[in-house]
């Protein structure tokens, strides 16, 4: 199952919509950026990742559960 064009959530739809907000979020690099996650599923044969993470203020994201797909030259057998 290969998913272009948007993430897909823990409930298996993809975020799709305007990511306007999303505008200039890397201009204070780090600046409360950084959340804590933790790996939660590896699937080697999608090449995805689900990732539920903490709060992410400065985006004014909550703690979520994503997908995140990986690119082919991602080694994926070190992760559990």
């Amino acid at each position: 199952m290969k998913k272009e064009g948007g993430m897909m959530m823990e409930d298996g739809k993809m975020m799709e919509g305007d990511m306007g907000k999303m505008d200039g979020m890397m201009k204070d690099k780090h600046a409360d950026a950084m959340t804590k996650g933790t790996l939660r599923k590896v699937d080697a044969e999608a090449r995805t990742l689900t990732i539920k993470h903490g709060p992410i203020k400065n985006l004014g994201m909550p703690p979520m559960t994503m997908v995140f797909q990986t690119e082919d030259s991602v080694d994926l057998s070190e992760l559990e």
